[in-house]
């Protein structure tokens, strides 16, 4: 599974780079040669970007050294955001009244 939605992904992001510099040149040649190189510099450009991640210990889910809040939190970054603006309100509002040292610091 992961190896397709890669191949997808792959296909989609050079399409996507192909079109804007086709696009904006009118070049098929330039369009193809970007769609090509910037993939392939962008990749490497990640791999030194999870070098400095690492390097500087910012949490990561291989990082056992920094604990991280329980999944089901609202404080957990790794936990998906609500789209909907009431829905994030809301929990704007948990957190306020349930994070001590909060403005609306802890239930009593």
């Amino acid at each position: 599974m992961a190896s397709r939605k890669t191949v997808t992904f792959a296909i989609m992001h050079m399409s996507v780079a192909f079109a804007v510099v086709y696009l904006l040149t009118g070049s098929l040649a330039l369009g193809g040669a970007v769609a090509m190189i910037e993939p392939a510099v962008n990749t490497i450009a990640y791999f030194f970007h999870e070098k400095v991640w690492e390097r500087f210990g910012f949490r990561t889910s291989n990082n056992p050294g920094r604990s991280a809040p329980p999944a089901e939190s609202p404080m957990n970054d790794q936990a998906p955001r609500p789209v909907d603006p009431i829905a994030r309100c809301l929990q704007c509002q948990w957190r306020a009244r349930n994070v001590p040292g909060s403005r609306g610091g802890a239930p009593a």
